[in-house]
């Protein structure tokens, strides 16, 4: 089925911080958005980039109507020739170190730049993007109050104790907000996954 909502603008931002990962950040920020919203971070998978994934999923449309900051990374073929998030490399995804380390300060550069809440961020991936959400010796789960990956196969990481939708810290508290998000989470993802 053929998605019949506007496609939002995305922009792209250069200066997030030192990037080690030299990931690309974009966003969509819904006009008038104020502090304190919540933020999801968006993570395409392998052979697509920040647009298309933007495009297949509706993210910022989403961002729209329940009124939430998005930012998509985007990997560069200079660090994957397929533009998989290299989910499966040390050193992008040990805690403070490469691809890691670069989504961790798009997530900080939102926080300082456009008041983005601390305790309502969220993270969503598909493919290698979805395996970058599980990366657990990494900087962003600790972060994230939610993170959902779509993934067709087991995820390597050397430990797993806690199911997606519960953070090592503990239990998520489900607030009618955050459950619309959760929800188009997943049938964003599972409409995205069913499409390809």
């Amino acid at each position: 089925m053929a998605s019949t909502s506007q496609a939002v603008t995305l922009t792209q931002v250069s200066n997030f911080g030192s990037n080690p990962g030299a990931l690309q950040m974009f966003t969509f920020v819904p006009s008038g958005l104020p502090s304190g919203a919540p933020l999801v971070v968006v993570l395409h998978g392998c052979t697509e980039s920040a647009s298309s994934y933007s495009t297949e999923t509706e993210w910022g449309n989403l961002g729209q109507r329940f009124g939430f900051a998005t930012v998509f990374a985007q990997q560069q073929t200079a660090n994957n020739s397929l533009s998989c998030f290299n989910w499966f490399q040390t050193g992008d995804i040990s805690r403070d170190q490469g691809e890691a380390l670069s989504i961790k300060q798009m997530v900080d550069h939102m926080k300082s730049t456009v008041g983005s809440d601390p305790a309502r961020i969220f993270v969503t991936g598909i493919s290698a993007g979805g395996l970058m959400t599980t990366v657990n010796d990494g900087d962003l789960p600790r972060r994230v109050r939610r993170r959902r990956g779509d993934v067709g196969w087991p995820v390597p990481v050397r430990r797993q104790p806690h199911r997606h939708d519960e953070l090592p810290d503990g239990n998520v508290s489900h607030t009618p907000r955050s459950g619309a998000i959760w929800s188009a989470t997943r049938s964003r993802a599972t409409t995205a996954r069913t499409r390809g």
